[in-house]
């Protein structure tokens, strides 16, 4: 019972009971509403998830016709919105606007969209380029590459034609007509080779080769260079085996003279020299003495 005053005085006569309900304040609520990871079944999100990151993009092809949502929240006292958590959500062609909502235990609400695109029925592969490229004659300069569209090659004059092999990278592009794989006859000089490739949505890719067939005179000094090389290395070998061979006649002979002339250093040549005027000193004697003889009448 409460006793109502009045500066500090008794009301007299007065009393009056009062009644007093006292609320406990409730402890205070959780505010998160964010989701630790985000995910989708088909496509890949853009950017890559980050729960402070509240929109995102996916495309798909357009046989994907649904596509399922995975989310989980960062605390278990939070909780999805009815309708707005991890659901499969049916694909339109076009833009598909897709809400996940967190609750947060104070009630606050957090939004997380993913726009997924279904492309149309009528998109096409853009891709026209090579997986391989190669000749029967000569070789590629660079090596084949399908970023690399010029290359060159090299043939010999009586080459007159050359068969160029190219392979798609997808089956859905085709060759420009009369641009694919063929057999091209060659000009003496520069020949120029083109290959088409030709992309599903009309995209064109032109891979060239610049051929380079010789004429008969390059094709002579090539011969003639290989000729010398032969003749050099022909005449070295001759005059080595003849240096061998004159070095051991030389040899022999100056043995069999050594043998024979002892004591004499003159070579076998000089010796015969030598014994020219020795017979005709004694040839000249012996008609001296002839004369003598008959002179003297013995």
């Amino acid at each position: 019972m409460f006793v109502l005053t009045a500066d500090g005085q008794n009301l007299s006569g007065v009393s009056e009971t009062i009644n007093l309900t006292v609320n406990q304040a409730s402890p205070a609520q959780n505010t998160n509403n964010y989701l630790s990871a985000l995910t989708v079944n088909n496509g890949t999100l853009t950017p890559a998830f980050n729960k402070n990151t509240m929109n995102y993009n996916v495309t798909v092809e357009n046989s994907v016709t649904s596509i399922t949502l995975g989310a989980t929240k960062e605390i278990t006292s939070s909780g999805f919105v009815a309708n707005y958590g991890a659901r499969t959500v049916n694909l339109n062609v076009g833009t598909n606007p897709i809400d996940i909502k967190v609750q947060a235990e104070n009630g606050d609400i957090r939004t997380y969209t993913i726009t997924v695109t279904r492309l149309s029925g009528d998109t096409q592969d853009t891709n026209n380029y090579l997986s391989a490229l190669s000749t029967n004659k000569g070789t590629l300069t660079p090596a084949f590459n399908k970023n690399t569209t010029s290359y060159t090659a090299t043939v010999e004059n009586n080459v007159t034609s050359i068969d160029v092999l190219a392979t798609k990278e997808v089956t859905s592009s085709g060759f420009v007509a009369n641009y694919g794989p063929r057999t091209v006859n060659l000009n003496v000089g520069n020949n120029t080779i083109d290959v088409k490739v030709q992309a599903e949505n009309g995209d064109i890719k032109t891979y060239t080769i610049a051929v380079t067939r010789q004429s008969a005179e390059d094709n002579n000094t090539n011969t003639n260079n290989n000729n010398t090389n032969t003749n050099t290395n022909t005449n070295s070998n001759t005059n080595n085996n003849n240096s061998n061979t004159n070095s051991n006649t030389n040899s022999n002979t100056n043995n069999t003279t050594d043998n024979t002339v002892k004591g004499d250093n003159l070579p076998a040549t000089g010796i015969k020299t030598a014994l020219i005027p020795l017979a005709l000193c004694g040839v000249i004697a012996y008609i001296s003495y002839k004369r003598y003889i008959k002179y003297k009448g013995i």
